[in-house]
């Protein structure tokens, strides 16, 4: 719980995955489990907005960041 409310997300998704290995009815890991992956996607929805308003005025490094954010976020999944 500490990752998810810290905002580490994807830390979050393998701890309650752990959880749901060892007892797979485990009710609260399935939730939190579902709420960090629409975490997750939320956050990369709004690196690739970002992203792409950075690319279309021309601040590449930004827009670069933004992208390899998106890479890592879903590079987990």
């Amino acid at each position: 719980l500490r990752e998810y409310f810290s905002g580490n997300y994807s830390r979050a998704k393998t701890q309650f995955e752990t959880v749901l290995q060892i007892d797979p009815g485990h009710a609260l890991a399935d939730l939190y489990l579902k709420n960090s992956d629409r975490a997750v996607e939320e956050e990369v929805k709004i690196h690739l907005e970002h992203g792409k308003k950075s690319l279309d005025s021309g601040k590449l490094r930004d827009a670069k960041a933004h992208y390899e954010r998106v890479k890592r976020l879903l590079y987990r999944n």
